[in-house]
Formats: structure tokens, sequence, C-alpha cells
């Protein structure tokens, strides 16, 4: 009775971790082919390996020491599914490290009372663990999991997978440690793999925080217009509907420079960078913290005004100084258009549109003076 007892603890651990690898893994055959394959071969690894444990004075005293035999599962898993060995251990060891964990947590609150019933205990306990844990741990290996396998690169796989195995190896120790405290031996193994486990832990936290600030300067570089430092189009875009999102309220306003091709034309293009980063630093000064400029392209600008005052900001546009002192160039102003969010439009390709259409209307009413 207490042998088929034990098979049974050992065989809903096999169930979880096949489970897992099924559906985190790409398979070669159909469903039932794999199965049958499992069975076979969970049926004579679990009566070699029963015959071989149960001749030791150790065998069911909860040790755990079974479980290493799961690595002999790499074999048809590698057979069945299109997956590198490497994955294959990532996906295992993640599942090795809950199912050991929840087998530790049974011995140990199995141990509290009598010796009479420990192997149904254990098996009792660990299987309402199952029940009351599994749905979130696959829910998690549906989610979490598989998210790091597709998305994690550039060596951090292989940091995350160390990580992996040296938490299942630090599960069995601990538990062998909970088991033989006398050994002194076994305790400072277990502190040596923590120690390893705590160093690459950190490592894998320095290299993740250091990939997303990497990605950040990339994506800043993406949305930065190089010549004025200001957003460009395309930072346009995610900043407005960022405030959409958020239900803020603001102004459009669409700016063009007036006679900028003759800036060029008269002073050369060095001149006309200069206009335009002056143009831009002024604007920049009169916005304060009240919004943003970007430069669409060329001599176009688009400020996102959030202040309350569109028309003050507009008119001490138009109030800029009349002359660039350090270059001695004559600053021609600019055209201006206004739409506002949500009043006019609650899309952002439609406030651009209408501000646009506003600022060439004030270009034919009032063309700039030669």
């Amino acid at each position: 009775m207490e042998i088929a007892v034990n098979l049974l603890v050992v065989l809903e651990m096999v169930g979880v971790n096949l489970s897992v690898m099924h559906t985190c893994g790409t398979r070669k055959y159909s469903g039932r082919r794999i199965a049958a394959v499992f069975l076979l071969f969970t049926a004579g690894l679990v009566g070699g390996s029963y015959v071989l444990l149960s001749r030791g004075s150790q065998f069911g005293n909860g040790n755990g020491l079974f479980s290493v035999l799961g690595f002999l599962y790499l074999i048809p898993i590698r057979l069945l599914y299109r997956e590198s060995l490497p994955r294959i251990l990532s996906i295992m060891c993640s599942s090795w490290i809950y199912t050991m964990l929840i087998f530790v947590f049974s011995v140990h609150f199995s141990s509290l009372f009598s010796e009479a019933g420990f192997a149904l205990r254990v098996l009792l306990v660990q299987t309402g663990l199952y029940a009351g844990t599994v749905w979130f741990f696959f829910r998690w290996v549906k989610g979490g999991l598989l998210f790091l396998l597709h998305h994690m690169n550039g060596g951090l796989d292989k940091i995350l997978l160390a990580v992996s195995v040296g938490w299942y190896a630090a599960a069995i120790l601990l538990n062998l440690t909970f088991l033989y405290p006398k050994a002194l031996i076994l305790r400072l193994v277990t502190l040596c793999v923590l120690t390893g486990i705590a160093a690459m832990s950190y490592l894998l936290i320095y290299r993740l925080v250091k990939s997303c600030r990497n990605e950040t300067q990339l994506q800043e570089i993406a949305y930065t217009d190089h010549l004025t430092g200001l957003r460009n189009r395309a930072g346009l875009f995610l900043d407005a509907n960022t405030l959409m999102e958020k239900k803020t309220p603001f102004s459009l306003v669409f700016m063009d420079l007036n006679r900028f091709k003759s800036i060029n034309d008269s002073y050369g293009h060095l001149a006309g960078d200069r206009y335009l980063c002056w143009f831009s630093k002024h604007v920049q000064e009169l916005l304060d913290s009240q919004g943003r400029l970007y430069r669409m392209s060329g001599d176009e600008f688009v400020c996102l005004y959030t202040g309350r005052e569109t028309p003050e900001f507009v008119k001490n546009i138009r109030l800029l100084p009349r002359v660039i002192q350090e270059e001695k160039i004559p600053f021609w102003g600019c055209s201006v258009g206004v739409s506002c969010y949500p009043e006019d439009s609650c899309s952002l390709d439609r406030l651009i549109y209408l501000a646009d259409q506003k600022m060439y209307g004030e270009k034919r009413e009032h063309p700039p003076k030669a």
C-alpha cells in the first residue's frame, strides 16, 4: 500500500512537469503519440527506479532524490519536441522548481504528525496544494514563462537557465538539509549553491536593467529631431495619444516659419539651421512647463499647449524679436493655426488637419511682407 502511495506522489509530479513541457514546447508529433511515448517511458523509469531506490534504507522518507531521475525525461522530450536543449532545460527547471517545492512542503508538513500514514499524508497534502495552486502556476507559464522564453536574448536566456537550474538544485538541497541537519558538508554545499543563485540573480537584474536602458535610449533617438533636439513627428503622435488617453485637454498649435527659404538663400543653410534652433529655443521658453514643442519637418513646428491661455501664448509667439541679434538675421515671424482637444475633435489627425488649414488660411489673408 505504501509503495503505491509513494508512486502516486511521484506520478503527480511527473504529470505536472510533462504538462508544462507540452504547453510550452513545439510538438513534432500528435498529442496521442507523445502521450503514448511518455506513458511507456514513465512506466519503465518508475519501475526501474523503484527497484534501485527501494533497496536503500532511505527510500520513502521524503528525501526527494528520485526527482533527479527527472533529467532522464530530457531524452524523449528532445525527440518529441522541436526545441533546443537549453530551452527544454529552462522550461523543465521552472516546472521542477514548482513541483519540488510543493513536495518539500508536503513532506515537512506531514512530518509534524506521527510516522504512521506518513506517505498517505504527503500525497493528500501535495494533491491539495496542486488543487489550490496549479491553475495559477499554468497561468504564469502561459503568460510569464513563455514571454521570457520568446524575448530573452543576448545572453539573458543563458543566465535565466543557470538561475533556474540553481533554484531546482537548491530546493533538493534544502530538503536534504532539513532531513539531515547534522550533515555539515551538506549545509556548506547548500550555502554555496544559494550564494551562487544570489550572484546570478543580481547579474540577471543588471543585464535586464542595462537592456531596458539601451532600449530607452534607442527610443529617444527615434523620437528626437537631431538638429533642434525637439521631439519629432513620431514623438508628437506618442505624446498626444498619451494626453488623450488621460483625457487631458490641450491646444494643438501649428506654426510655419515665414520666408524661411529666403533665409537659406541669403545667409546659407548653416545659418538656416541656427535660425530653426533659435526659434525652437524661444518658443520653449514661452511654453515653460505648459506644453511641449515638436518639429514636424523643415520649418513646420507643432506645440501641444496644456495651459489655459492659448490666445496669450500665440500672441507672445507673434511678439518674438524681429532680429536674431547674434546672427544679425531678420526674423520674419510665423503663421499660426490652432485646434483644441476635445472641443474640435478627438482625432489627432483631424486636429492637425484643422490647425494646418487655419495656419494656411492666415498665410492667405496676411501674406508675409517681402
